[in-house]
This record gives C-alpha cells, sequence and structure tokens, in this order.
C-alpha cells in the first residue's frame, strides 16, 4: 500500500498522467485514464470511456491534430511520443509530452498505453527549447517521416499484381486506389476516377445474379463478400477478376468499403481455350469411332454383294441390280474420305482456291442437274428463282467453280437428307450488288425438313457435330460438311446465315463476291456439242495394274486407242522413241516409282522435238485437291484429273485438250 502511495505521489508531482486506449470495429474508441490523468484533461464529472476519448480529442491545438494523429498512426507499429497543445477547460493552453506503445491482448482490438506528462513549466523555465519554431520543425520531421512511409506503403501496393480500392460510404468518396485497380478500371488517377465512380460500378458484370444484393447488403451490415466479376471498360476487351469485399472502419471511425481483386482474364482465357481442346478432343474421338463403322458399312457391302455375285453369276438381274448397290455404296464411301480430306487441308491452311474465269450461268444448271438427281431418290421436289437475263449480264467471273460446286452441293445435300417425304427445296439466286470490277450474288436456299433446335443452330459450324446421335446411322455423313461450308464461304470473303425451326424447316443464306471476268475469257461457255474421243491415239502412264485396266477399258469402250506404260520412265522413253505426231495426248498418274509424273511431264517438255512441247499431257491421279492441280500445271501439264475417275468428265476433258 506505501509503495503505491508513494508512486501514486510520485505521478502527482511530476504531472504524469497513465491511459489506455482501445479501438475495436464497429464501436467507438474508448478511452481509460487514472485520476491524475482526468485532473490533466480538466474532467470534473464521471465519463464513459467513449465521452472521456471525444473530450480529449476535441481539446486538442487544432495546429497539433494533424501531428497527434501522426503519432496514433505510428504508434500502431513503434514506441513512439509526441508534444503537442492541449487546451485546458479552465488552464487555457498546456503543453503535453505523450509517450506510448501498442499492448494487443484481446483479439480483434487495438490497444494502445503510455503516460502523459505536463511539461508547461519546464517549457517556461527553458525558453528557447519548446518554441512556436520548435513545434514547426517537429511538424515538419513528423510530415516527413510520415510522407516517407506514406510513399513506401504507396510503392508497396502499387507493386503488387492485385488491385486494392477503398471508398468511404455513402459518400462514395475514393480514399486510395493502388496502379493495379487504376489499369483494370482504364483509369490515369484517382482524381479521375472519383469523376467517373458511377461508370465504375455500372460497368460491373457478375455472373452470380445474388453478387449485387450482397454487395448492397454490405453497405448497411458487417462482413465479407467474395466473388467474381466481370470489368467491361478500362482495358482491352472485358477483364475477369476474383474479389473480396469488406467493411473496415477508418482511425475518425469513417465506415469505408475494401476490395481486393486479381485479374484472372489469362486464366479464364486458358480455361476456355482448355475447354474448347477437351471438346475438339472428345468429337474427334467420338468422330472416328462412328468413322470406322460408317467406313466399314459400304465396305461390307461391296464386299457382300461381291460374294452373292461369285456365287450366282448366272443370274443376271441379280448381278446388275447388286452393281448399281455397289456404286451408290463406292460412292458414299468416296465422299466419307473427301470430306475428311477435304476438312483436314481447309484446318492446316492448305487449301488454295482457284483464280479462273467461268460461267455462273454455266454452273447454275450443272448443279441443278446433280441436285435434283438426288432430290428423286428421296422424293423431294425442287423449285428455282434463277437470276433473270438482265441479271445475268456479267455471269462470268473469276473464282473457284470447283470449291463453289462442293459449298453449294453440301448444303443442299443436307436439305434433301433431312427433309421429310415429297418435301420441297426451295432457291432464289439474286444478284445484289454489282460495280465495274465486283459483282455480289446471294443464294437462299429453303427446305420443309426437320428443322433444328436453337441451341444447334449456333453449333451447326463446328467440326464432327450432328444434332443427333442416330444421325450418321439413319442420315449418313461425317458431320463435316457444314463445316467446309464456312471455312470455304470465309476463304471466298462471303458470309453465310442459317435460321430454322423445329418440324418446319431451314434456311441457308450465302453471300458471295466475285471479280468480274471478260466473256470472251470462259471457256466452253454455251457449247451443246457432245464430246467424243473416237479414233485418238493416247498413251496411259499407270503403275497400278487394276487401275491402268480399268482406265483402258472405259477409254477404249469411248473409241481411243490406248498403249499402256508402267512408270514416267516409261513414258518419256517411249514417246522420245516415237515418230511425231504418234500419241494425240498423254494421260499421267502422278506418283509412280522410277520417276513420277511430275518429272516425267518436265522431262517431256525439255524434249527436243517439235512436238514435245505441243503434245497434251493431262494428270490423272488420286491427289485430288486445287493445290494437286497447280502442281501439275506447273510441271508443264495441260488438265487435271481426279481419281476415281469420272468417264463423262474424262471424256470431255481428253476431248477438249486433245481435238
Amino acid at each position: 500500500m506505501l509503495k503505491q502511495l508513494q508512486t501514486e505521489e510520485i505521478l502527482r508531482l511530476t504531472r504524469t498522467g497513465i491511459w489506455q486506449v482501445e479501438m475495436e470495429q464497429g464501436s467507438s474508441p474508448r478511452f481509460y485514464a487514472n485520476d491524475i490523468m482526468d485532473e490533466m484533461l480538466g474532467v470534473k464529472t464521471p465519463l464513459t470511456p467513449e465521452e472521456r476519448y471525444e473530450f480529449h480529442r476535441c481539446r486538442i491545438h487544432p495546429d497539433d491534430r494533424e501531428i497527434f494523429q501522426e503519432y496514433v498512426n505510428e504508434m500502431k507499429y513503434s514506441n513512439t511520443e509526441v508534444i503537442y497543445r492541449y487546451l485546458h477547460p479552465e488552464r487555457g493552453e498546456m503543453i503535453v509530452r505523450c509517450s506510448g506503445r501498442r499492448e494487443d491482448s484481446v483479439p480483434g482490438v487495438v490497444c494502445m498505453a503510455g503516460i502523459h506528462k505536463d511539461i508547461t513549466e519546464t517549457v517556461r523555465l527553458e525558453p528557447g527549447k519548446m518554441t512556436e519554431r520548435h513545434f514547426a520543425e517537429r511538424a515538419l520531421v513528423l510530415q516527413k517521416e510520415n510522407s516517407r512511409q506514406a510513399g513506401y506503403y504507396r510503392e508497396l501496393l502499387d507493386a503488387q499484381n492485385c488491385g486494392l480500392l477503398v471508398y468511404s460510404v455513402p459518400e462514395h468518396k475514393i480514399i486510395h486506389m493502388n496502379a493495379e485497380a487504376l489499369r483494370i478500371y482504364g483509369g490515369a488517377s484517382v482524381e479521375e476516377m472519383q469523376g467517373r465512380i458511377g461508370e465504375m460500378f455500372a460497368g460491373m458484370y457478375y455472373p452470380d445474379p445474388k453478387t449485387l444484393k450482397r454487395l448492397i447488403r454490405l453497405r448497411h451490415e458487417d462482413g465479407v463478400v467474395d466473388f467474381e466479376g466481370i470489368v467491361n471498360h478500362g482495358t482491352p476487351g472485358e477483364c475477369h477478376i476474383m474479389a473480396k469485399t469488406k467493411i473496415i472502419r477508418l482511425l475518425d471511425d469513417t465506415r469505408a468499403v475494401m476490395t481486393t481483386f486479381l485479374d484472372v482474364s489469362d486464366m479464364v482465357t486458358l480455361r476456355r481455350a482448355l475447354k474448347q481442346a477437351q471438346d475438339g478432343s472428345r468429337a474427334k474421338t467420338e468422330f472416328l469411332s462412328r468413322m470406322s463403322h460408317d467406313i466399314r458399312t459400304p465396305l461390307n457391302g461391296i464386299i457382300g454383294l461381291l460374294e452373292i455375285d461369285k456365287n450366282h453369276p448366272d443370274d443376271h438381274a441379280l448381278v446388275n441390280a447388286n452393281r448399281e448397290k455397289m456404286f451408290v455404296a463406292a460412292r458414299h464411301l468416296l465422299s466419307l474420305i473427301n470430306d475428311v480430306l477435304q476438312m483436314s487441308k481447309l484446318e492446316s491452311g492448305e487449301i488454295v482456291l482457284a483464280h479462273e474465269a467461268f460461267s455462273l450461268r454455266q454452273l447454275f444448271p450443272e448443279i441443278i442437274t446433280i441436285v435434283e438427281g438426288r432430290a428423286a431418290g428421296f422424293s423431294i421436289s425442287m423449285e428455282y428463282d434463277l437470276p433473270t437475263a438482265e441479271q445475268c449480264d456479267c455471269c462470268c467471273v473469276y473464282g473457284s467453280p470447283l470449291h463453289l460446286r462442293q459449298l453449294l452441293l453440301n448444303i443442299y445435300t443436307n436439305c434433301i437428307k433431312y427433309n421429310r417425304p415429297g418435301g420441297k427445296v426451295y432457291t432464289k439466286v439474286e444478284r445484289v450488288e454489282k460495280n465495274e470490277e465486283q459483282v455480289v450474288y446471294r443464294w437462299t436456299i429453303t427446305d420443309t425438313g426437320i428443322g433444328m433446335s436453337e441451341h444447334f443452330v449456333k453449333h451447326i459450324f463446328d467440326p464432327f457435330v450432328q444434332e443427333h446421335s442416330d444421325a450418321r446411322s439413319v442420315y449418313q455423313g461425317t458431320g463435316l460438311g457444314m463445316t467446309i461450308v464456312k471455312k470455304l464461304v470465309d476463304k471466298m470473303h462471303g458470309s453465310i446465315e442459317v435460321s430454322s425451326r423445329e418440324g418446319v424447316g431451314s434456311t441457308f443464306v450465302i453471300t458471295l463476291p466475285f471479280e468480274i471476268a471478260r466473256q470472251q475469257e470462259c471457256r466452253g461457255e454455251n457449247t451443246a456439242e457432245k464430246p467424243s474421243i473416237q479414233g485418238l491415239k493416247l498413251m496411259l502412264a499407270e503403275d497400278n495394274e487394276l487401275n491402268a485396266e480399268i482406265a483402258q477399258v472405259l477409254l477404249q469402250d469411248a473409241g481411243a486407242e490406248v498403249t499402256v506404260v508402267n512408270d514416267g520412265r516409261q513414258a518419256l522413253e517411249l514417246f522420245a522413241a516415237s515418230p511425231v505426231g504418234t500419241f494425240d495426248g498423254i494421260l499421267m498418274d502422278v506418283m509412280m516409282p522410277v520417276m513420277d509424273g511430275l518429272a516425267a511431264a518436265r522431262a517431256i517438255r525439255a524434249l527436243p522435238r517439235k512436238d514435245a512441247q505441243q503434245v497434251p499431257i493431262i494428270a490423272m491421279t488420286a491427289n485430288a485437291f486445287v493445290e494437286d492441280a497447280q502442281k501439275s500445271m506447273q510441271a508443264g501439264m495441260n488438265a487435271h484429273l481426279a481419281k476415281p475417275l469420272d468417264i463423262h468428265k474424262t471424256i470431255a476433258v481428253i476431248a477438249a485438250c486433245c481435238r
């Protein structure tokens, strides 16, 4: 007890008070003091800890409040002291030295304690030590130190890849935004973003509709909200963020919203790419599995029908019927292979479109002839609204007729295949634009088929997809037809639109631009004479015995005389040894042993005889793409025929080159 009395006397004699301040989120600061401290503050009546805090805060000299606040902030991290002026209710201005440190003992509560010493008399006894200049110098030192620390923490926050935004509520005054937050929201400074704060909030999209309600509720209730959002302005494109928002209380007890957020746009992009890759891989796996079935089915039919024919050679009616069935199976098998190869070329960027003059006026009837043949087998009627004579005045254009034909036939195949018995396919072709150099045509093709769901229409151009799992079995096909169409349309710098209703039908609108060609450049337009190769003497270079036999028989049946050699070297030697004019033309396979067809063609063109440059050389090969045809032309050939041979086309090409 004596010791306690001695301590209190010492404190009273030295005019030293003891204090403790507690700060807790959601509560007003609490100020505890001994009796001596209350006397020094000028407290006359009992006060609550909250009231005592306000009593003291309001009597700090206005010029020293900033210094005192800096002292409080510094005390949160280290022992410190401050000298400030206090306005006593009775004694007037006092000079106080306050020392303190942080002493946290209760979780969630910031606790600071120290001593409060009246040094007014000391300053009066030692003039010049605590003058206004001293206060100013002390304030300047503290201000510089505070600025240094503030700058350090600002640099630290700006160096983070995590955005930080703090703003007061309900005033919505931005207190702080670090560099990453400014980048994401597209602002140069906090001042600029303060003027755009409404735009900033309005530009946020929340994938979870409940998020906005939780954030609004948070402003009236304490708590934390974790969410994902999309910033639709600022950085180019969408910026995906993961964020955490909470309510905090500043030192002056102001409520503020603090949000930390991380830019996860790259992660979202990678996630999407991974999903696309996984979906694509899954689709390709399923495709290959079903392709095995699709290829084996017609092969099984062909082999089975051949076995039947072998066992019933004298049943001519049966053999003839089986032959027609084998033709159908073989054509289907060829279409499957062509689709896969074409898709592979398109995906690798190896497809090269031709730039040749052709007549749209001639191409329309060719496509119609093919389509009507297919439609008849399904009891589908075809209706056409073709361009008028006036609109056909510029039908001679540059382009790739092979790929245009393929594009349109793929669409017609879909319209016929997914139609209903007795259904219709309506086609309208119109010229929509024309100038001196270019003409634009539009095809509108509408069917009365089963239609497509809204969901499937969005994915109709994705590879390997079909709306129904049994579509391959019921309708046949690879699921690549429309993907090929889209890629070809894009390569032709055109557009395609698809609309559909389930149970009603589908409409395809294809718009394509063409460069106008001179009329005289369109070879073969308006030729009605049936081509003939009767009496032509032809050399056939083919290493495959079966292919050579088939070609020889078909050409001889058409009236030609055919001499067969087995490789390019034999073709070169036979031509070189034969008198001028022996052969009217040479049919050259490309892939052959000893010397391939391209090398043989170049060697023949280099021979020192007058007919070496004039003799027609026609590629006859399984290399069926445009770029393959270009290689043939570059080797000095006149034309390019793809296997399996269409005998009617083969005769037409040979006649055109050799007559």
